[in-house]
C-alpha cells in the first residue's frame, strides 16, 4: 500500500500538482443481436447466457484533477487550448514505481476555477488511444517507509517528493483578478469571489475495415483518424457589485473581452454573450453576489 502523497502526475514534460485521476480501461465488447440455439434447461453449457460476442479497440479515456500551479499552466494547459490535435503523453503513478503511461493523449475538457480559501483547481478530461506501459509498483512490504519525508516543495528537496525538481508551489485564489470589457466600454476590474473556466471539444475516433492479410487475424485495430470538433469556452462568475463602476448591475449581454489573471498568466476571451444573470436573496450571513455565465466565440493568447 502507499499513502497518496506518493503519487504522481505528469503531463507532457512537467508534472501536476495531482489530487487524483481515474483512467479506467474499457474492453468494448461487439455482442451479436442474432438467435444462436441457445436452451433455457440444461445441459449447462449449452444454456442462452449472454450473446455471442467479439472485442473491439479499448478505451483508454479519462479525467484527472490537480492544483494549478504556474509553470504547468503556461506550459502545459495554455499551449494546448490552441493546438488542439496535438497529442501529449500523460503519466501517472499511484504508488512507488507504478507506472501507467499513456502516449497519445487529446484533451476533451480543461476546467480551471477559484473561490475563497483554496488553490486555483484544475481538471483535465481526455481521450487515450491506447496504454502505452502499466507496472503495478511495489508491494506493501518493499513500500512501507514510503517516498520520503514531507517538506514544503519550494524547499529545493530532491525527487521524488519534487519530482524532476518542476513541481511549484500552487496559486493561490487571491492571486488570480478577472478583467470585463463591456461591448463598447473600457476593460475594468471587478470584485470576483469566485470564477470558473469551462474548455470543451468533442475527441472523435473513426475505425476503418483494416484486415490485409486473408486468413490472417490482425486483431482490434486503432483508428485510423482523431478528429477535434468545435470548441466551447464557458466563463462562469460571481461578484461583487461596485457602484462607482457598475451603476446598472450586469455587463450587459455581450461583451468585447474578458481576462481572467492566474499569477502571471493569462487567459483571454472575446465575444462574449451572456447565457444567464442572477441576483438571488443569500442567508444573513453571507455575501449577496451577482452571477453570471457568459459563452466566449474567440479566445487569444
Amino acid at each position: 500500500m502507499a499513502l497518496g502523497y506518493e503519487g504522481v502526475i505528469e503531463i507532457g514534460t512537467h508534472f501536476a500538482l495531482g489530487t487524483g485521476s481515474s483512467v479506467p480501461r474499457a474492453r468494448v465488447r461487439l455482442e451479436s443481436g442474432s438467435g444462436y440455439g441457445g436452451r433455457i434447461k440444461t445441459p449447462v453449457n449449452e444454456i442462452g447466457i449472454g450473446a455471442p460476442h467479439n472485442y473491439d479497440w479499448s478505451q483508454h479515456d479519462g479525467s484527472l484533477n490537480f492544483e494549478v500551479s504556474q509553470d504547468f499552466l503556461t506550459t502545459e494547459l495554455k499551449t494546448w487550448l490552441f493546438d488542439r490535435q496535438l497529442a501529449k503523453a500523460i503519466v501517472l503513478s499511484s504508488r512507488g514505481d507504478n507506472v501507467q503511461s499513456y502516449q497519445k493523449c487529446y484533451w476533451n475538457s480543461i476546467s480551471l476555477s477559484a473561490s475563497e480559501g483554496a488553490a486555483v483547481d484544475g481538471s483535465l478530461g481526455f481521450v487515450g488511444l491506447e496504454q502505452d506501459t502499466y507496472t503495478w509498483g511495489d508491494k506493501y512490504i518493499a513500500n512501507k517507509k514510503g517516498a520520503g519525508l514531507l517538506c514544503p516543495l519550494d524547499a529545493g528537496m530532491p525527487p521524488p517528493l519534487n519530482k524532476g525538481w518542476e513541481n511549484k508551489n500552487p496559486v493561490p485564489f487571491w492571486n488570480t483578478k478577472v478583467y470585463v470589457k463591456p461591448a463598447g466600454g473600457s476593460s475594468t476590474k471587478y470584485n470576483f469571489t469566485t470564477w470558473s473556466l469551462d474548455y470543451s471539444q468533442e475527441i472523435v475516433k473513426f475505425f476503418g475495415c483494416t484486415r490485409t492479410s486473408v486468413g490472417v487475424d490482425p486483431g482490434a485495430q486503432e483508428p485510423l483518424f482523431i478528429a477535434a470538433g468545435p470548441m466551447s469556452v464557458i466563463f462562469t462568475g460571481s461578484f461583487i457589485l461596485d457602484f462607482d463602476t457598475t451603476p446598472t448591475g450586469y455587463f450587459g449581454d455581450n461583451l468585447d473581452e474578458l481576462i481572467v489573471h492566474v499569477g502571471s498568466e493569462t487567459l483571454t476571451m472575446k465575444r462574449l454573450e451572456v447565457t444567464s444573470e442572477s441576483d438571488d436573496v443569500q442567508s444573513g450571513e453571507s455575501l449577496v453576489p451577482l452571477t453570471v455565465e457568459y459563452a466566449a466565440y474567440e479566445i487569444a493568447a
